[in-house]
């Protein structure tokens, strides 16, 4: 049941993941808690697997909850869909909008607009960081997908 949980590094995962590659080579599979997990240590072979064979490896998971008809049903949204013509149909439309110019001008002046809200804040309260910064990405998100302007 627990399978390879107290062989993955706590902290650091990457430098325990390069002694890896020395070891066991540019892939390395492990399970942990039923889940296989494969973890590619080489740029060389991410563009071999996930780029020039990303029809073969590029796919989500089967989610019973998310994807059985009789539970949610969302195989139609985007972010849940598999990899069938459907997607890359979709995901042709996704990227032909938000890759437009008028598109990327819009969503970079809003993120500027948000990012100069966000440096004044920090002038006027430098110790609510954290407060500043939840604001400036619940701004660009919202504004950008429904075109709200949130106010402090």
């Amino acid at each position: 049941l627990l399978g390879n949980l107290f062989n993955v590094p706590r902290s650091c995962e990457y430098e325990g993941y390069t002694k890896w590659k020395e070891t066991y080579g540019d892939i390395v599979h492990i399970k942990v808690f039923g889940k296989h997990i494969i973890i590619i240590n080489s740029v060389k072979v991410v563009k071999e697997l996930l780029e020039q064979c990303s029809a073969i490896y590029s796919n989500r998971p089967y989610i019973p909850m998310v994807h059985d008809s009789d539970l949610m049903d969302l195989n139609w949204t985007f972010i849940m869909q598999r990899y069938t013509s459907m997607w890359k149909s979709d995901c042709h439309l996704f990227v032909q909008h938000f890759n437009s110019p008028m598109v990327k001008m819009s969503y970079s002046l809003r993120q500027m607009s948000s990012i100069h809200t966000l440096l004044q804040s920090l002038l006027r309260s430098p110790m609510e960081l954290d407060v500043s910064i939840r604001h400036t990405i619940g701004n660009v998100l919202l504004g950008m997908v429904y075109g709200f302007d949130v106010q402090p």
